[in-house]
């Protein structure tokens, strides 16, 4: 199991995840705010699949009227599509590290440019 809570760093600062639910195969953790929650899940059956999803909540002005605040969620998630034989867990790892260096976590610039379209 994880640790309790999970501390990160994103670009606004530290993040403490705390665990707010755990299960066969999942859990969850949440921030005090309630606004970004981690989910974790394993599923094993023909291929395993390990999910990492993170989901926010941002409250903002309406675009179409500045007077009412809304609010939006978004998430990002990475999932890992393993078949049950031939793949190590090593070899997976090297896999994500590809993945890990291309969106380049110090600037972001290959997110922001995916964000706005380009492929």
């Amino acid at each position: 199991m994880l640790s309790d809570p999970i501390n990160l760093t994103g670009t606004e600062g530290a993040v403490a995840l705390t665990r707010i639910g755990v299960g066969d195969g999942f859990a969850r953790y949440r921030t005090a705010d309630l606004l970004t929650t981690l989910s974790i899940s394993h599923a094993y059956k023909t291929r395993n699949r390990h999910s990492v999803r993170f989901d926010r909540t941002k409250i903002a002005a309406d675009p179409f009227d500045a007077d009412i605040n809304q609010e939006y969620s978004y998430s990002v998630y990475t999932v890992f599509d393993i078949p049950r034989l031939g793949v190590s867990v090593a070899d997976a790892a090297s896999l994500y590290s590809l993945i890990n260096n291309f969106f380049d976590l110090s600037s972001a610039a290959n997110v922001s440019r995916i964000l706005q379209g380009e492929s």
